[in-house]
């Protein structure tokens, strides 16, 4: 059974999971997610159920590390403590063009 996100996040905007690409050796996936505000994504991260997904995958289930990139127009103390994250390689893309609501 899958866990529905939505009804514990409501706050989460776009949840869109694909497969980009596959050979003998492994699959890539590739999760697309939008958050109305920082807060909201607090709210998924403190989710058990996501804590324990993501605790399962840095546990070995993957052949190579979980990079996020983050889009967001955040302060550097927020980003500092998505930075703190254990098991995921997070970067911060540069706003040169564009707002967030």
């Amino acid at each position: 059974m899958r866990f529905n996100y939505h009804n514990t996040q409501a706050g989460n905007l776009i949840h869109v999971h694909t497969r980009i690409s596959e050979d003998d050796e492994k699959i890539v996936y590739r999760w697309i997610e939008v958050f109305t505000t920082y807060e909201d994504l607090q709210v998924h991260l403190d989710n058990e159920p996501v804590q324990a997904h993501v605790q399962k995958l840095v546990d070995g289930y993957l052949c190579a590390p979980i990079e996020v990139i983050v889009y967001c127009d955040w302060t550097e103390e927020q980003k500092e403590l998505l930075r703190q994250i254990p098991g995921i390689s997070l970067t911060f893309a540069p706003l040169i063009n564009g707002y967030f609501r």
